[in-house]
C-alpha cells in the first residue's frame, strides 16, 4: 500500500519546486475561460502543464496539475463556475511522493502503439515476434481472469509501468488497459522491485 511518508526526500529539492514563471503564466490565463477550456487550448497552459488529479479539500474543489517535463506540481482551486480560483504551488517536500508515483503511469503513446497491433496476430505470437511490440520493450508479469475474461499483465521497463491486455477467445488482443499508478506501485512492491526505485531518490 502506497504510504507517502515512506518515500525518501531527496537532498536536492530544486526539481520539485514549482517554477515562478509558470505561476505567472497561470495568472495570465485565468481569465480566458474555465480550467478545462484553458487546458484544451493547444497554445495554452497545456504546453507546460497536465492534469494529475482532482480532489476536495477545505470544502473546495481542486485540481493538481503537473509540469509535463518536470517533477513539480501546482494546486488550482476550481470555482463553481469552473474558472481558476486560488493558486497554490505544491511545496517540494509534498511534491516528491506524487513525482515518484509518476514513474508508475503507463503512457498513452504506448497504449496507442499496442492498439496498432491488435489485428496483426495473436498475443502469444506477438510476444515472440522479432520486430513485434513486445520483444524488446516489455516483460511478461502474469495472466489472470476477471470473470470469463482473460488478461495478461505486462511491464514496460525501466520504470515499473504496467498494462493489462485482454486476450480474446481467438487469441488476439482486446481491451488494452493501463494499470493505475497506485495499483502499479503495489504490484512493484509485491515483486520486490520497489527498493531499487526508492534508492534512486536518495542519490
Amino acid at each position: 500500500m502506497f504510504d507517502p511518508s515512506k518515500i525518501p526526500i531527496p537532498a536536492e529539492l530544486a526539481p520539485y519546486t514549482f517554477p515562478k514563471v509558470l505561476s505567472k503564466r497561470i495568472g495570465e490565463w485565468r481569465e480566458c475561460g474555465t480550467l478545462d477550456e484553458i487546458l484544451a487550448l493547444k497554445d495554452g497552459l497545456s504546453k507546460d502543464l497536465a492534469m494529475y488529479r482532482r480532489f476536495t479539500a477545505d470544502g473546495k474543489q481542486w485540481a493538481r496539475l503537473m509540469v509535463i517535463f518536470g517533477k513539480s506540481f501546482v494546486d488550482l482551486e476550481i470555482l463553481p463556475s469552473g474558472n481558476i480560483g486560488e493558486v497554490r504551488p505544491v511545496p517540494p517536500e509534498q511534491a516528491v511522493p506524487d513525482a515518484f508515483l509518476r514513474k508508475f503511469t503507463f503512457p498513452s503513446k504506448s497504449v496507442q502503439a499496442l492498439q496498432s497491433w491488435k489485428d496483426h496476430d495473436t498475443f502469444d505470437n506477438l510476444q515472440v515476434m522479432y520486430d513485434g511490440p513486445f520483444r524488446s520493450s516489455y516483460g511478461f508479469v502474469r495472466r489472470f481472469h476477471e470473470g470469463t475474461r482473460e488478461f495478461a499483465r505486462m511491464v514496460e521497463p525501466p520504470d515499473p509501468r504496467f498494462v493489462d491486455i485482454e486476450i480474446l477467445p481467438n487469441g488476439k488482443m482486446g481491451e488494452i488497459r493501463p494499470v493505475p499508478p497506485l495499483e502499479a506501485f503495489d504490484e512493484t512492491e509485491r515483486r520486490g522491485w520497489l527498493q531499487s526505485h526508492l534508492d534512486q531518490l536518495k542519490k
